[in-house]
């Protein structure tokens, strides 16, 4: 019989020795008598303990006492309310829960070590407790406790907030509104979150958000302009609404804030830095066709995009300088503060955006932080994004003398979906226009119509965009000529360079952005008044 009792015995042993190899646990099992039966596992759990008394017939009292005494007496005083801590008493309370038939609590060991303890009591009288680190556990449950605390104070925050705030993701499905922003479309946030700008706004609303939510997306520019925006009761009001791009890539986010413009003439967010601003009212907006003697100052390490942005600025007829460092962008702004030379727009490679944030904001410049291809090669769209155009500056110039047929741009696009784009953008602008479906009628158009401008998409039928730039040039040899915009559906090098090799004074790509056109087309037609183009 005691044979078979040890042959029993040593089966079960095995089993928990196994058990002990799978489990990342200090296994105990003790008697009626709470005498130990087996110690196996990983008992170095089990702190200051020494192994002479992880052996079977120990008490388990004698066990706990060696426990106690490897404890941090800090640790057992937060953990009780700062109450005297004797060591009967905590000895006491861990045999009495011995025999409860099942107990799990955490200790803290330590700053950032918890344990566990699993004790069970079966029917027989027989216990079993498992000891196992969960420092990892606790430790990712108080990373979730604060990173929901963070999301709720957040929130709170965006609803404290008087003025309009909405998130949309990447595919630009709103994702997080405020309750400013509920108010001003008139919905509650059940009905906006998950929607995109097609199911709030109106077509030629959504289209453009949707638009310029788009590019923000794909290229990092950050956006900030004065609007006269409509609530759901019609009254309107002037606000800076600034746009800009959150996130991690495969994770972007678009960020939109409207600012009601007497809210926000001492300091905001120009571009993706927090820096201080210069009061701007609506009507004291840089148009677009005032960049022309405008100082701008290019903040990046490599030489090639620097250089390609300063032509391309140099082209819009701005003033441009280039700085490589935090270091060189202080002395640059403190040289110009002394000399009385207004820096009106620091164009910055995101990369040094951090350490290059405080010069700006001590001397009060705008800035835009860009990826550094962006700086080379979409110098032209940022600053016709970034500064401001004013109410005055919707409507074009008027043409000196004008005819019944002159027209202010000709529209050389063969695409009827294309068409009905140019079209509505440009009535809304209102400019007058016409429309050529192909190389030869966008050559006669220009020679019987006078436009002021002519876009001219590449890919036309019967002769492409670039015989027929050659030809308007051939005809108008010697004189002011009129600015001709090649509209491109990619962004290939061969193309762009095609077009200024045939004429063309600009490039845009598709699709067309009611921001783009307009920026576009103010800079050329001024160009072209001037005597420039």
């Amino acid at each position: 019989m005691n044979d078979v009792a040890i042959t029993d015995l040593g089966i079960a042993n095995m089993l928990l020795d196994v058990i002990c190899d799978v489990l990342p646990s200090a296994i105990l099992v003790y008697d009626r008598s709470d005498h130990l039966i087996y110690a196996g596992g990983q008992v170095q759990i089990l702190a200051s303990v020494p192994e002479t008394l992880l052996v079977p017939g120990t008490r388990l009292r004698d066990i706990l006492s060696a426990i106690f005494d490897g404890l941090d007496p800090n640790t057992l005083r937060s953990a009780r309310s700062r109450r005297t801590v004797t060591k009967e008493n905590w000895i006491a309370e861990q045999i009495s829960s011995l025999w409860k038939e099942r107990v799990e609590h955490f200790e803290k060991r330590g700053s950032d070590r918890w344990i566990q303890y699993l004790k069970r009591r079966l029917p027989n009288g027989y216990g079993v407790c498992i000891v196992r680190d969960a420092s990892e556990q606790k430790n990712r449950e108080e990373q979730w406790r604060i990173g929901t605390e963070r999301i709720e104070i957040v929130e709170e925050v965006l609803d404290e907030l008087p003025f309009p705030v909405c998130v949309k993701s990447a595919k630009l499905v709103y994702v997080a509104v405020n309750q400013a922003f509920c108010h001003f479309v008139g919905r509650s946030p059940k009905d906006i979150v998950g929607q995109m700008p097609s199911d709030l706004f109106e077509d030629a609303v959504a289209k453009r958000l949707e638009g310029a939510g788009r590019q923000i997306i794909k290229n990092g520019i950050s956006v900030t302009s004065h609007e006269l925006l409509a609530g759901p009761d019609g009254s309107e009001v002037g606000a800076v609404v600034r746009k800009f791009r959150v996130g991690k890539p495969g994770r972007y986010h678009v960020v939109t804030a409207m600012e009601p413009v007497s809210a926000s003439a001492e300091e905001g967010h120009v571009g993706s830095l927090a820096v201080a601003v210069k009061p701007v009212s609506a009507q004291q907006g840089l148009a677009l066709q005032e960049i022309e003697g405008k100082k701008v100052l290019v903040v990046t390490t490599d030489e090639t995009a620097a250089a390609g942005a300063s032509e391309a600025l140099s082209r819009l007829g701005a003033e441009t300088s280039i700085v490589s460092d935090a270091e060189e962008l202080e002395l640059f702004l403190s040289f110009a503060e002394d000399a009385g030379v207004a820096v009106d727009l620091i164009l910055m490679d995101d990369e040094l955006a951090l350490s290059c944030a405080a010069a700006a904001k001590k001397h009060q410049v705008p800035v835009v932080a860009v990826d550094t291809t962006q700086i080379e090669s979409d110098a032209l769209n940022l600053v016709a994004e970034i500064f401001e155009r004013s109410t005055t500056t919707r409507q074009p110039t008027p043409a000196p003398a004008p005819t019944d047929q002159m027209i202010d741009v000709l529209v050389a696009e063969d695409n009827p979906v294309n068409q009905i784009v140019f079209s509505q953008i440009l009535e809304g602008f209102g400019y007058r226009y016409a429309i050529a479906a192909n190389g030869v009628e966008a050559v006669r158009l220009w020679h019987d119509r006078s436009p002021r401008i002519v876009l001219m998409d590449v890919t036309l039928p019967e002769m492409n965009g670039f015989e027929a730039c050659r030809r308007i040039r051939e005809l108008k040899a010697g004189a002011v000529q009129t600015p001709i915009v090649g509209v491109l559906a990619h962004p290939f090098d061969r193309d762009r360079d095609e077009c200024f090799a045939s004429g063309m004074d600009d490039v845009i790509l598709k699709p067309i952005s009611p921001e783009m056109l307009e920026a576009v087309l103010l800079s050329q037609m001024h160009r072209r008044e001037a005597g420039t183009a």
